[in-house]
């Protein structure tokens, strides 16, 4: 799927380390905002590692404002909530990102 001319709103870093192995984890989201002259969209797209590191490489950096074009995937996941009933949520993962051009 792709997203084309959206606006990054938002630019989220969050880091710890993993109760179960002990080893450090980043993950970076980021919140992107597109117009239609109708609606107003919004979504948060996860950034795969091999994606930041790319772009890390070479030199491109993200900045709020920035408006780019995104190609990503989704993913469906399943977890049970505190009173025990099945909740399913949606994901999307960011494989590709680059300036975009008009």
């Amino acid at each position: 799927m792709k997203l084309t001319k959206v606006q990054i709103k938002e630019i989220i870093t969050e880091s710890g380390v993993s109760k179960r192995t002990g080893d450090a984890w980043e993950t970076t989201s980021i919140v992107v905002e597109t117009q239609d002259g109708r609606w107003t969209d919004s979504a948060i797209i996860k950034l795969q590692k091999k994606v930041v590191d790319a772009m890390k490489a070479s030199g491109m950096g993200l900045r709020k404002g920035d408006v780019i074009d995104i190609d990503f995937g989704m993913e469906a996941r399943s977890f049970t909530d505190k009173d025990g009933k099945t909740r399913y949520t949606n994901e999307l993962y960011a494989w590709n990102i680059e300036p975009a051009t008009f």
